[in-house]
């Protein structure tokens, strides 16, 4: 997915996407790992829950995205 369109530039640098884990599966729920989890714009997580639709089969089911920063960075 971060291939296919790279997160916005954030002031001088750029969002880093850590990594990714499922965390609940009623509904869909994944904790994304950033380096600024509070300047992730609503359409790039929109493009991303899109992504998750496609690649798993999900068109009805809600899915939750959580974004955080993780520790010691």
């Amino acid at each position: 997915m971060i291939l296919k369109r790279p997160p916005p530039r954030i002031g001088r640098g750029w969002l880093k996407f850590i990594y990714a884990t499922q965390t609940e599966t009623r509904p869909p729920t994944f904790v994304v790992f950033v380096n600024y989890p509070e300047q992730v714009h609503f359409s790039y997580k929109r493009f991303i829950v899109n992504q998750l639709r496609a690649k798993f089969n999900l068109k009805h089911t809600p899915i939750k995205l959580i974004f955080k920063k993780r520790k010691g960075d």
